[in-house]
């Protein structure tokens, strides 16, 4: 497909004497894909005005890419080979029009077409490979995008192909069986390729008869039809099994059907005769076959038999001990010698009965020779056999030594004595500690064996009850060990551990705080120090706190306090400190909830209540003069009712609109006092309001405000800080100033 895209751009002219225009020819640019066809129109020159010109090649790059029809101005392709994007991306000439007063241009731009050839597949591969093993690669030429992929294959799933390089490798090992499958086919392409590449894939077929060799090792003289054992073979059909040649001549025989060896004449089993038997065996699976070779060796069986000897004895026995007989059977009488022993001359043997004695007892020392060995000949006929005689002496020991107990109070001295490791021994003692629960507990003197106390912190008997250490004595030859346990009593201890109390702030005196966590008998409790002085007091035999000062447990003040509390039990003291944080209620003239606080409902549990703003607003008038709203409300909770009943008249902008329309410190819910709400404020201003106010940088509320109880369509109470009753007056009185107030809640 081409892409000729025209362009006329400039032009040439000639003019008469007398100004007439005679020739006008237009520059021709096209952009066409590369490797058009020989002979392929690329445009024509376009002329106007009056006359007829003719066209002259004047020039080209590349020489001889296009040719010029001189009557029409037709550019065509004179050489496609000179049309390649990689040599020639842009071809260009210049024609003479006769006629006109200049040359004209012609630009051709090429487009770069991918051009990727695939070249075919073929290998000869035998058939069973493994997943994963390597076919061969796709050959790619050409310029463009070389990703490559599998558009189809025969069998299915059989091939896969690394997109990048083309290499084909073994998907499914399981579908390259000659048997099924002696030829796999794919075709393969690539993104940019002009055509596909066919792969295939030829399987040799491959024997798959596979047999072992056989060989068994068995005593002479077996019986007729004994079973040697079972040729291993594994083919693609049933396999049969046939005897070619066997030395000698009818030992053997084999099942045609399981390739089980038997023996088929027992008088050829002779070791003297035949050690060894062989022979060829023939398998056969299908049309496949393999021989493999069978060997049987033959030992040769001796009737006499004797069994290896071996007892444990003390050291230092006596000279002629009896240490056991050598248990031996033959066909003729039987006779002993010692033919070696280890250390020499230890042992003596009866020649007649097989009766091993002790020889010489000085030997039978387990500090020199631990064991001792003799090799013993034993002869019957013409038959002998070696049997080992093994004698594993005892280590007699002279040392000993006692088990350690004590009981003991819990809470020792650091050093404190806890007794003495019992023991006995022919040389000097020394005793270490092997283990002990828990580590560190005890020490022991390595000259004397006394026990003490090390760390008296792991004496505790709620903690370790029991303490037990494994000891090891030595006298420098000989070892043992003893165990050490120590039961502690339990003895009445104080402890007292640091608690964290809470209670809210402005308690009333005789209020309980909380108690002290301590454990012990016959306990009392007194406060050492407190911060701040005087704020608790302490039940002397519970423990319990309480407030002693009501007027120090002020969150803004003391938010967190402190006692440090003695316990005793009259013979230990312990202290621990109970430390109370208050929680912090919303009280009268705080700021919080973008304004101060100037009512707390009492059924809320210091929840909810009302908060003003720090600064008044002016407004143009009450509004709704002539309306009757009824926003009538006067107690506590009805402002907000009476600022929304306002702003539904729809009187325009009245005084509750303006103040329903702030934001004001993150709060956009802010609404016009009813009279008694403002009352609050008149009472609370002087004592908690004026100074929070002024704290946080506001201004003095003015002393006359509007309300939102309306007395009739004409009138509305206005309220005074003065603490006077509130009084009707005209809703279109100017500037009388408002309050915002809004609620809180605080759960």
């Amino acid at each position: 497909m081409w892409l000729l895209v025209f362009t006329l751009v400039a032009l040439s002219c000639n003019n008469d004497d007398d100004g007439t225009l005679v020739v006008q020819a237009e520059d021709l640019e096209v952009t066409l894909d590369e490797n058009p066809s020989q002979g392929a129109s690329l445009g024509t020159i376009e002329t106007s005005g009056n006359g007829t010109p003719s066209f002259e090649l004047v020039s080209q790059t590349p020489s001889g890419a296009l040719s010029l029809d001189e009557v029409t101005g037709e550019v065509t392709v004179a050489d496609a080979a000179a049309f390649d994007f990689e040599t020639n991306p842009e071809i260009s000439a210049t024609v003479n029009v006769v006629g006109a007063a200049e040359s004209v241009t012609v630009s051709i731009a090429l487009n770069n077409v991918p051009e990727i050839t695939l070249q075919d597949l073929t290998v000869d591969i035998d058939e069973n490979p493994a997943d994963g093993d390597a076919i061969g690669t796709v050959q790619a030429t050409g310029n463009g995008d070389t990703v490559f992929s599998i558009a189809t294959q025969s069998p299915a799933g059989a091939l896969q192909i690394d997109e990048n390089t083309g290499a084909l490798t073994v998907a499914d090992a399981g579908l390259f069986d000659f048997e099924t499958h002696p030829v796999i086919t794919a075709t393969v392409a690539v993104v940019d390729g002009i055509n596909t590449a066919a792969v295939t894939v030829s399987l040799n077929n491959v024997s798959e008869l596979s047999a072992q060799d056989f060989s068994v090792t068995i005593d002479e003289n077996p019986t007729n039809g004994q079973l040697l054992g079972t040729i291993q073979a594994s083919g693609s059909g049933n396999n049969t099994f046939s005897i070619s040649t066997q030395s000698p001549a009818n030992a053997l025989s084999i099942d045609t059907t399981t390739g089980e060896l038997t023996v088929a004449d027992l008088n050829l089993f002779d070791y003297e005769t035949n050690p060894v038997i062989t022979a060829t065996i023939l398998v056969e699976s299908g049309v496949d076959t393999a021989t493999i070779t069978a060997t049987i060796n033959l030992n040769d069986v001796s009737e006499l038999s004797a069994q290896d000897f071996s007892a444990t004895i003390d050291e230092n026995p006596t000279n002629g001990q009896v240490l056991g007989t050598v248990q031996a059977s033959g066909s003729g009488n039987t006779t002993f010698s010692i033919s070696t022993q280890s250390p020499a001359g230890a042992i003596t043997i009866d020649a007649a009965t097989g009766e091993l004695t002790v020889a010489d007892a000085n030997l039978f020392d387990f500090e020199t020779n631990p064991v001792i060995t003799a090799t013993i000949s034993v002869e019957s006929g013409v038959d002998t056999a070696n049997i080992t005689a093994t004698i594993t002496l005892n280590d007699v020991s002279e040392l000993n030594a006692q088990d350690f107990s004590t009981t003991i109070d819990e809470n020792p001295t650091d050093g404190q004595v806890l007794g003495t490791i019992q023991a006995t021994s022919n040389g000097t003692l020394t005793f270490s500690i092997n283990s002990q629960t828990p580590a560190g507990a005890l020490g022991i003197n390595a000259g004397t064996g006394e026990l003490s106390v090390i760390d008296p912190n792991l004496f505790d008997y709620e903690t370790n009850p029991i303490i037990t250490a494994e000891i090891l004595i030595e006298n420098g030859t000989e070892t043992t060990t003893a165990t050490a346990t120590i039961t502690l009593n339990d003895v009445d201890e104080v402890s007292a551990q640091n608690t964290n109390l809470n209670i809210a702030e402005n308690p009333s005196n005789g209020d309980v705080v909380g108690s002290l966590q301590a454990s012990g008998s016959n306990l009392t409790y007194t406060i050492t120090f407190q911060n701040p002085a005087g704020a608790f007091s302490i039940d002397a035999n519970t423990g319990e706190l309480s407030v002693a000062d009501e007027t120090l447990f002020d969150f803004e003040t003391n938010p967190n306090m402190l006692a440090t509390i003695s316990v005793s039990n009259g013979t230990q003291t312990v202290s621990a400190n109970a430390m109370v944080a208050l929680d912090d209620l919303n009280e009268i003239g705080e700021y919080k909830f973008g304004g101060v606080i100037f009512w707390i409902d009492p059924a809320s549990n210091n929840s909810e209540g009302l908060v003003c703003a720090t600064t008044n607003l002016n407004v143009a008038n009450w509004g709704c003069s002539g309306t009757l709203t009824g926003a009538s409300g006067t107690g506590i909770g009805t402002g907000e009712t009476n600022t929304a009943t306002l702003i539904a008249a729809g009187c325009g902008l009245t005084a509750a609109e303006s103040v329903s329309n702030l934001d004001w410190n993150g709060y956009d819910d802010w609404f016009l006092p009813s009279i008694d709400e403002f009352n609050e404020i008149a009472v609370n201003y002087n004592a908690y309001i004026w100074p929070t106010i002024q704290a946080n940088g506001g201004s003095a509320l003015m002393g006359t405000v509007w309300t939102s109880t309306e007395v009739n369509a004409n009138d509305a109470y206005i309220a005074f800080l003065g603490g006077n009753a509130p009084v009707a007056l005209t809703k279109s009185v100017a500037n009388i100033h408002v309050l915002p107030v809004r609620s809180f809640t605080d759960f």
